[in-house]
């Protein structure tokens, strides 16, 4: 009996270690690969959202580089289209160098049908000069050096039909001559650039498109010349859509800065001195020279539209370099840096809703393992503890009712225990009745044969009493 009792508190434990188990491992099973499936899901999500930051960086760098080089192509084109009307128009007779006032009055009917002009002149040989300047919308001056007033420069307030009225200004010292305009126009066969220099009057930098002119017999007759300046450049980047805070620069190849959206950068605090990109008080400036010299090592060696990765700000940023050159001798090089927070808002809200979903699916899966495990692990425990009344001899078939009202494997399973208990408890009673009638019979047996034994030993005992008398009467 005791072997039975130990044998069913055996079998209990496991069940129960077993019902335990089946708990953990029940929604571990569910929750596990939702987990796995999940964080896949969001690394991949992840993965292909920079991917796609990548993508869209290096089509919108490229794009806005193009629009940035296409605008700067016109922009650079005119000056020298300029220059070539007038030297034809020289080679024609239709305009005579010699004829100052009549050089005079072209320009200013000129400077009018080319709104973006601001400064178109002839610097003579003999140190003359005449130029007509845009001062406004709707202001012109005539600027005038005489070889009778040699490097005094007067500053003439041009009227409506093109003649003097009042002077604006008088400055000495410009001998037009010495300036590096007309030096590099000198130096060159052909239509080039000045080196980048500062104005005359009004300091800004700018540069200028320059033709030398020649007489029939080869000799100089002066320099033709239209200014170019870097203001107009930089209300165009800095009117340039760049992502939402992305910013563009054109630099020459020595890093000098020669315009940026981010405008009033290009010189130092004074406006005397130029900067170089890598000296610039912008700190994105900054950090995009370090990061243009760290991939090509040289910015003269840039031949090629290319794209670079870098972290700056605390972000990584994208660089588009491209080359600028043109017939007359520019090489500069325009810049256009984007930071990736302008491509990745949309990358974060979708990592957002990826771990907002992630975590409500994983809740309702974690939820749903718990039901099932209940669901799958009560019936077990109710088999369990019915397996023990069944070996106590205490099996109550009701104690299986609603579990076998179910439909499924389970009730199924319970309606075949239930009867199989019923069974076993029903052998189990007669077996029982059959020891105890085998254990009745087996105590009559016993008293049978004590009974014949007694009555032996008294028939022993009366057949030594015979024998004795019979001793004593002589026999």
């Amino acid at each position: 009996m005791s072997r039975s009792c130990d044998r069913a508190a055996r079998r209990a434990e496991k069940m129960v270690k077993l019902a335990l188990s089946l708990k953990r491992t029940i929604p571990l099973l569910v929750v596990v690969p939702l987990l796995a499936a999940t964080s896949l899901t969001g690394w991949l999500a992840l993965r292909s959202g920079r991917k796609t930051v990548d993508v869209l960086s290096e089509e919108l760098t490229a794009k806005v580089a193009a629009h940035v080089a296409d605008n700067l192509a016109t922009y650079v084109r005119r000056p020298h289209q300029i220059n070539q009307l007038n030297a034809e128009a020289i080679r024609l007779g239709q305009l005579n160098p010699s004829r100052l006032d009549q050089l005079e009055t072209h320009f200013w009917q000129q400077i009018q049908y080319f709104p973006s002009t601001q400064y178109l002149y002839f610097g003579a040989a003999d140190g003359s000069f005449r130029g007509a300047e845009r001062l406004g919308a709707n202001q012109l001056a005539l600027n005038v050096v005489d070889r009778s007033q040699p490097e005094q420069l007067v500053r003439y307030l041009a009227s409506s039909n093109g003649g003097r009225t009042s002077i604006l200004d008088e400055q000495s010292g410009y001998e037009p001559r010495q300036r590096p305009w007309y030096r590099a126009a000198i130096q060159s066969d052909t239509p080039t650039w000045s080196e980048i220099y500062p104005d005359f009057n009004s300091q800004r930098l700018g540069i200028t498109a320059v033709q030398a002119i020649h007489s029939t017999d080869g000799r100089l007759l002066g320099v033709l010349g239209v200014d170019l300046f870097f203001e107009g450049l930089e209300g165009f980047l800095g009117n340039l859509q760049v992502g939402r805070s992305g910013q563009a620069y054109i630099i020459e190849r020595d890093g000098l800065l020669i315009a940026s959206s981010n405008q009033g950068m290009t010189t130092d605090s004074e406006g005397e001195a130029r900067l170089s990109i890598a000296d610039s008080p912008d700190l994105l400036a900054k950090a995009t020279a370090e990061a243009l010299i760290a991939a090509s090592g040289d910015l003269s060696l840039i031949g090629d539209n290319r794209q670079v990765t870098f972290r700056a700000l605390g972000q990584r940023q994208f660089l588009r370099v491209r080359p600028f050159t043109d017939a007359y001798g520019l090489d500069w090089l325009i810049l256009i840096v984007v930071p990736e927070q302008d491509f990745g808002a949309g990358l974060r809200t979708q990592v957002i809703w990826t771990a907002i979903l992630g975590g409500l699916t994983l809740g309702i899966a974690s939820a749903i393992g718990i039901a099932i495990s209940r669901w799958l692990v009560r019936p077990i425990a109710r088999f369990n503890q019915a397996a023990s009344e069944i070996e106590a001899q205490a099996f109550d078939p009701e104690s299986l009712d609603d579990i076998a009202a179910r439909d499924d494997e389970v009730g199924e399973f319970a309606r075949v225990f239930r009867e199989m208990g019923l069974a076993i408890d029903d052998r189990q009673a007669m077996l029982d009745m059959q020891i105890r009638d085998l254990s009745d019979q087996e105590s009559s047996a016993e008293t049978k044969h004590e009974a014949v034994r007694q009555q032996l030993l008294r028939l022993r005992d009366r057949a030594r009493d015979l024998q004795a008398t019979l001793k004593t009467d002589g026999f």
